[in-house]
């Protein structure tokens, strides 16, 4: 009896519900003591059973009362039927009991038993149901109310960012900070709150109340244009205006801003969520501040004065180019205007822009502070205003670059003035007993002169100073460019070059070629990703031909990630055929910002490629004048990808600094080996090859071309190299072959 039992606990603990328990219960029972009837009932309810139907039944109160009778029960569709009944201990609300009938023959006392021992089990797992269905029902509760308890503390917290966000506004008016300083802040305190892609505020040009402006913005990079911000703005602020609408994969909302009883411009709020609840009303309450901020007299006041740059209080690039504009404007395209001149006589000479570049500036804002660094740029435009005459502006267009607009001036004039606020630039600036000093690179550009124009005056100017700046400034070097007409012919291909680029990102025209990493018996290692542009026009071309002008224009970012993901691509699909190939990829400067180490963990997981086959390379200078790297790269390195310093040797790394910085290669610039029969350069390689051992560094030997090469590195203890001595970068298919001649074919799968 006690294995019938078991058996029974066996099959009850595998039923989902009561029901299905008090069902399998009663056939057990029905099938072990051979009854044709078997019923699980409950205050005259049969709850479940066998040869019974389930529900009320007028028949249950005689069956139990016959339960446990000599004699018989005559019962329908079985006539001399024997009952027996036992409890169900379950502590339901009301009694349960298990009823079995069957025809012509009692139950034994063993049978009895039985079923008593049948009751019972059956009670206890309908009890652990119960409870665990009450266990359930409490947990969903519990769930329901965390879920409402979460949703009520969002929409708190959403109230107590808005409020917080409007009293931070209020307090900024109220204490008459700057109007520039407002507008900045609830843009991006309005993006907090509103959760959009950008909030850009738009108000009339003072200078041109015809047109609209954008004065402060907050958005992620790309977001919404300033264009496209002002054709909603213009859209929505005009009489009946929308103030919504639909830009590409999102929406956008408008609501006006009013100063002095009228509309003067908008708050516009691009959302890709596409909500609209709750928006209007919210962006509405950002616009209004707005509107508080622009009526304050002070805040009106400093508005007028945001043309003005608050830390040199020169005209900023926006005032600069309107006076730039006026000024072309009045020299009927020629440039001259009869103000004199300090040299000649008046009326012969034209308009010029002298576009000062700072040499130096970043490396002492990097090792002083940005505190130091406005007190240089302070100090030059303090010296810029002394030198120039009355009739001339200076301008700080941004950063550390300045322009200064000369009236009535001969190309060789312009050149004389350029050189003396080169020589005031480059006295030093005293800063608690310390000379800091910065150099300048000057272009100038003169209107007439080698075919520029008032409308080119900028950008000639601009590509003098490159030119400047560029070149190697020697003993002889004096660091001002005059523009000339190659300079034009150079800024056009150079503009080309940046269309191309442009085009080539879009269209895929970027190729790879992979340079094997051997030990230095020739064995392959891993391989070096190498950039290399497929020109529809020009060929092949090399990364010394597009790579600086890409770094100019922006574009080496998005080109860095194209390399990324096609080098992971490739060499995961290597390894899959069977080849176990490692990738060093390099990066630019440009590239290493916090978003780098997503779109490497991008590239892995697309790829799916293991973090420890990928090798980040970055060159020695980039690792010291780039402050931001050194975490970027830890992150990369946290994620097990390996960092390796490129071109080691030729750039300012000291010993204390490289122990911190986060590396796990050395590359030995290709310099060095070239020139290992020197014993000075042979025993800077040795010396490289002792600091990698003791800092537990591995060490590529870059650009070995000969055997001799080869075999003096293998003298010196260098493990691996890479260089024509055995492949030049090769396409994917060729490296495959190369690799594959090496290895043998049996290692291939």
């Amino acid at each position: 009896m006690n294995l019938q039992l078991v058996e029974l606990l066996t099959l009850l603990s595998k039923q989902p519900d009561a029901t299905a328990m008090a069902t399998r219960a009663a056939r057990w029972a029905a099938e072990a003591l051979d009854a044709e009837t078997a019923a699980v009932v409950r205050a005259g309810v049969v709850l479940a059973g066998v040869g019974v139907r389930t529900g009320a039944n007028p028949l249950v109160g005689e069956v139990l009362a016959a339960a446990g009778r000599p004699e018989p029960l005559d019962l329908p569709e079985l006539p001399r039927a024997f009952v027996a009944a036992a409890p169900v201990t379950d502590r339901g609300p009301q009694p349960t009991q298990l009823v079995l009938a069957r025809a012509e023959e009692p139950f034994e006392v063993e049978e009895r038993l039985l079923l008593v021992g049948t009751g019972r089990l059956l009670g206890q797992a309908l009890q652990s149901a119960r409870a665990l269905s009450d266990e359930r029902e409490h947990r969903r509760r519990s769930e329901a109310l965390a879920t409402e308890r979460e949703q009520l503390l969002g929409t708190l917290r959403e109230r107590e960012q808005l409020l917080s966000s409007l009293l931070d506004l209020q307090q900024a008016v109220a204490r008459r900070r700057p109007v520039e300083e407002v507008l900045d802040l609830l843009a991006a305190r309005a993006r907090g709150v509103l959760e959009g892609d950008a909030v850009v505020v738009v108000l009339e040009d003072p200078l041109h109340p015809e047109a609209l402006r954008v004065v402060a913005r907050d958005d992620r990079p790309g977001a919404l244009p300033c264009a496209a911000a002002l054709a909603h703005a213009r859209a929505a602020l005009a009489p009946a205006g929308p103030g919504r609408g639909i830009h590409p994969g999102c929406v956008w909302h408008v609501a006006p801003v009013r100063a002095q009883g009228r509309v003067v411009g908008g708050v516009v709020l691009l959302d890709p969520t596409g909500r609209t609840e709750g928006r209007e009303h919210l962006l509405g309450a950002f616009a209004e501040h707005a509107s508080t901020a622009l009526n304050d007299e002070y805040t009106s006041t400093s508005l007028r004065a945001s043309y003005y740059d608050q830390l040199t209080r020169l005209p900023n690039r926006t005032l600069f180019l309107d006076r730039l504009a006026q000024g072309t404007g009045g020299t009927g395209g020629t440039g001259t205007q009869g103000t004199g001149a300090q040299s000649g006589d008046p009326g012969e000479g034209g308009l010029a822009l002298l576009y000062v570049d700072l040499d130096g500036f970043k490396a002492i804002n990097d090792r002083h502070g940005h505190q130091v660094g406005d007190l240089v740029l302070a100090a030059a435009a303090a010296r810029l205003q002394t030198a120039l005459r009355t009739q001339d502006t200076a301008a700080r267009l941004g950063g550390d670059e300045f322009a200064v607009l000369l009236h009535d001036v001969t190309p060789e004039q312009a050149v004389a003035i350029a050189r003396r606020l080169q020589d005031q630039l480059a006295e030093p600036v005293l800063h608690e007993g310390t000379a800091l000093r910065v150099g300048a690179s000057i272009g100038v550009a003169v209107v007439g002169h080698e075919g520029t124009t008032p409308a080119s005056l900028v950008p000639d100017a601009d590509a003098a100073m490159y030119t400047v700046k560029g070149a190697a400034r020697g003993p002889e070097a004096d660091g001002v460019g005059l523009f000339h007409a190659e300079l034009h012919r150079a800024r056009t291909a150079r503009l080309r070059l940046e269309a191309d680029l442009a085009r080539a990102v879009e269209t895929d025209e970027f190729v790879l070629h992979y340079q094997p990493v051997v030990d230095l018996e020739g064995r392959p290692l891993g391989c070096e990703a190498l950039l290399r542009w497929q020109h529809p026009e020009d060929g092949l071309l090399y990364p010394d031909r597009f790579v600086g002008v890409a770094e100019r224009s922006g574009a080496i970012a998005r080109i860095g990630a194209l390399v990324l993901r096609q080098a992971c691509r490739q060499v995961a699909r290597w390894r899959r055929e069977g080849l176990t190939v490692d990738v060093a990829v390099n990066l630019s400067g440009a590239q290493l910002r916090p978003a780098l180490l997503g779109e490497v963990r991008a590239a892995l997981a697309e790829a799916d490629l293991p973090a420890t086959a990928l090798t980040c390379e970055v060159t020695e200078t980039v690792l010291v004048t780039e402050a931001h790297a050194i975490a970027v790269l830890a992150d990369l390195r946290a994620l097990g990808v390996r960092v390796a310093v490129d071109d080691f040797g030729t750039g300012y790394s000291s010993l204390a600094a490289l122990r911190r910085l986060p590396v796990d290669v050395l590359k030995i610039d290709r310099s060095f080996v070239a020139a290992l029969d020197q014993p000075g350069d042979a025993a800077i390689v040795e010396a490289v090859l002792r600091l990698a051992q003791a800092l537990d560094l591995d060490v590529v030997a870059e650009g070995v071309e000969t055997e001799f090469e080869a075999r003096v590195l293998r003298e010196l203890g260098c493990p691996t190299g890479q260089g024509y001595r055995w492949a030049r970068p090769l396409p994917a298919e060729d490296f495959r072959a190369w690799w594959a001649a090496r290895v043998g074919t049996g290692a291939l799968v």
